[in-house]
């Protein structure tokens, strides 16, 4: 659904904000906005009913400006994930090329909900691999993935809203 208010709204409230077009920005020491996520995982497709208005009609909505924040804390990087649109494993992919380093957990979406059977199960196996650490997904994530995932029960948790992680 997108945001609920246009550029103008930041404006009038003075609200500062900058888009984020780099592959890599650090915003500050050890914490990393990263975009432009390659496609190396074909079977992670983005739903058809995605849409976005360009230049007065609606096309496919590819998510290139989907973004995560990925933090260097000393037990490997902790990724935010908002919805993983372009898919899970090409973003932790992108992720781990670009800082070379492991990744320590992933938090938030993973936008298995609509995958289909063949990569969800790869993004499970994917998630559940012996070098990560903390699995906390949400929302989009979807009870049947969440299920498989629950398996890894002592590093997956349901992650909602007021959910805690210490580092």
């Amino acid at each position: 659904m997108g945001n609920r208010f246009e550029e103008s709204f930041l404006l009038e409230q003075g609200i500062s904000y900058r888009f984020v077009t780099e592959e890599l920005t650090e915003i500050v020491p050890g914490v990393f906005v990263i975009t432009n996520f390659p496609r190396i995982h074909q079977d992670e497709k983005i739903s058809s009913r995605f849409k976005i208005m360009k230049d007065g009609k609606f096309e496919q909505d590819l998510f290139n400006d989907e973004v995560l924040i990925a933090i260097d804390t000393p037990r490997g990087l902790v990724v935010l994930l908002g919805c993983s649109h372009p898919g899970v494993r090409n973003m932790l992919d992108h992720v781990r090329n670009l800082l070379k380093k492991p990744v320590y957990a992933v938090i938030g979406g993973t936008h298995l909900v609509e995958a289909s059977s063949v990569s969800m199960e790869k993004a499970v196996k994917y998630l559940t691999k012996e070098d990560m650490g903390i699995i906390g997904v949400s929302h989009c994530t979807g009870k049947s993935a969440m299920s498989k995932l629950g398996a890894s029960k002592d590093r997956y948790f349901h992650n909602s809203t007021g959910s805690s992680l210490i580092i």
